[in-house]
């Protein structure tokens, strides 16, 4: 079993996918600018939406999976767990990410 990132910050979001953190409760990503991948498992601690613009592998969240598809969008909720498996294929993604801390809303 691989390990689970865990990510309880806008900031360790960030760091992980190589973009600026410009403020600590909320972060806009372009995807494009990010680094190829074919595998990752993560728990998050933050909210997230996702736009995909390009097929990039099925995601698994929680134990179940789901087809992946261009123009599909994720929703994350703290205390959740969702993974993208390529299958070894690197992908370099399309879209964007917006993540934010829970104390955003509070």
């Amino acid at each position: 079993m691989s390990s689970v990132e865990r990510f309880d910050t806008v900031k360790q979001y960030n760091d992980s996918v190589g973009a600026d953190t410009l403020h600590p409760l909320v972060t806009v990503v372009d995807f494009e600018n990010i680094s190829p991948f074919s595998y990752f498992r993560r728990y998050m601690g933050v909210y997230a939406v996702f736009l995909k613009q390009v097929k990039c592998g099925d995601i698994r969240y929680g134990c179940q999976p789901y087809d992946y598809e261009d123009g599909t969008l994720v929703f994350i909720a703290p205390g959740q767990v969702y993974g993208i498996d390529t299958k070894g294929e690197k992908i370099t993604p399309k879209g964007k990410a917006l993540v934010f801390h829970p104390d955003l809303i509070a």
